[in-house]
């Protein structure tokens, strides 16, 4: 059996969904309060569990 995709985001996905502003998303980042994202080359994808730390 196959897992299911996890949806996976761009930070300014991230930011879209969580309904902040991409400096603030960086500033969490920056300061430890998010945990880091998977890179795949310069990009950074960030999954549900980063989008459950910004609602909180």
């Amino acid at each position: 059996m196959r897992r299911a995709a996890v949806k996976e985001y761009r930070v300014q996905e991230l930011a879209r969904e969580a309904g902040i502003r991409v400096e603030l998303l960086r500033s969490y980042q920056s300061k430890g309060l998010l945990p880091p994202p998977r890179h795949e080359g310069r990009v950074a994808w960030y999954g549900p569990r980063h989008l459950e730390r910004l609602r909180l």
